[in-house]
């Protein structure tokens, strides 16, 4: 988990074999400068338009058009937009179902990144709190104000303690902040980008809740709390 890390580093050379020149986007692959060691690699929403601009979407995001309700398909996250009227539910981590809660009717698909600018594919989150929006990606903490990404952000996490991996973040009605990892939850300090405390377990947490392997979204609507699976 330290030192260079040789796969980053060569999947940024072939960006530029295929074409792609630097990006102006830190939180991309093609940033030019070195972000450091991370864990889990994944393309940023900046690195896939780029190559889209040059080649063409992928067959199976332009021609199928799979609802979310479908057995056949990977619901990755799901959380309220920023005007806490749609439900949204990102699908094999790139594609953007919204749904609008009122007429409980699938509207539209969208890329992430056309909903939140920058946001790259793979993200979890979509904690809405405060009128800012907060998505993990990586080590990368994402901030929006409706659909534009704050100033200095991304900001990577730096807590050793912290997950590799994130299935969904959340906030309860006292407004503390967590982060689930499969089975565990962590309270999250959103401000200073740090685990507090000692993991739990969801079991603990949510009483009743069997399914927890698989939560990907804990929604806090009208002052009740909202669980979701992968599969329910």
């Amino acid at each position: 988990n330290e030192g260079i890390n040789l796969r980053l580093v060569a999947t940024h050379e072939i960006g530029h074999v295929i074409g792609l020149m630097h990006s102006n986007f830190s939180g991309a692959l093609m940033f030019a400068d070195y972000p450091g060691y991370i864990s889990e690699l994944r393309l940023s929403s900046d690195d896939i338009n780029g190559s889209i601009s040059l080649y063409g979407p992928r067959d199976e995001y332009s021609k199928k058009n799979v609802a979310p309700c479908s057995k056949d398909i990977k619901r990755d996250a799901i959380f309220l937009s920023h005007n806490k009227i749609d439900l949204l539910v990102l699908v094999n981590d790139y594609d953007l179902w919204l749904f609008d809660i009122e007429s409980k009717k699938w509207k539209k698909r969208y890329h992430p990144s056309d909903l939140y600018l920058n946001l790259p594919s793979g993200m979890r989150g979509g904690l809405y709190h405060r009128e800012k929006t907060f998505f993990i990606q990586g080590n990368q903490l994402y901030s929006y104000y409706k659909n534009q990404l704050l100033r200095n952000y991304p900001k990577q996490i730096r807590d050793p303690s912290m997950p590799t991996r994130v299935d969904a973040i959340f906030e309860l009605i006292d407004r503390r902040t967590y982060i689930v990892s499969e089975k565990n939850v962590y309270e999250f300090d959103l401000k200073n980008r740090r685990i507090i405390g000692e993991e739990m377990k969801l079991a603990e947490l949510f009483r009743g809740f069997s399914d927890h392997k698989n939560l990907i979204g804990v929604i806090n609507f009208n002052q009740s709390l909202y669980l979701f699976s992968d599969k329910k």
